[in-house]
């Protein structure tokens, strides 16, 4: 069942969801009441490369992948980066697609919900 965004959110509008493994996805996160969010990862111990994403749903059932493209971002280097939303799907999750080489770790999943 997905966690609402406002009612896990801080006063910032921050939910900090923690880690994923690769292959895997992160809970799901109910936007109702945000029109856009933006979604922190931090990577370390990387090999090669990570590929990641963000996943869309109007119904927490069928998924999507958020990008226009359908394509998932590759990652090549250690640090802290996002994704940014905007639009009307009600919910949003990080996906790990995959890794190449290394170790990797990615951690301090954090939404930051936009109100409307």
């Amino acid at each position: 069942m997905a966690k609402i965004l406002r009612n896990v959110a801080d006063s910032n509008n921050i939910y900090n969801q923690g880690a994923v493994t690769v292959g895997n996805r992160a809970e799901e996160i109910d936007m109702i009441g945000y029109n856009s969010a933006i979604i922190q990862y931090t990577i370390t111990g990387i090999g090669t490369d990570i590929t990641a994403g963000i996943e869309i749903s109007n119904d927490a059932i069928g998924w999507d992948n958020a990008d226009v493209n359908g394509e998932w971002d590759t990652v090549t280097g250690n640090g802290t980066f996002a994704f940014s939303y905007s639009g009307s799907a009600r919910y949003l999750r990080f996906y790990w697609v995959s890794a190449t080489g290394g170790s990797p770790t990615i951690t301090g999943i954090i939404f930051f919900g936009g109100q409307i």
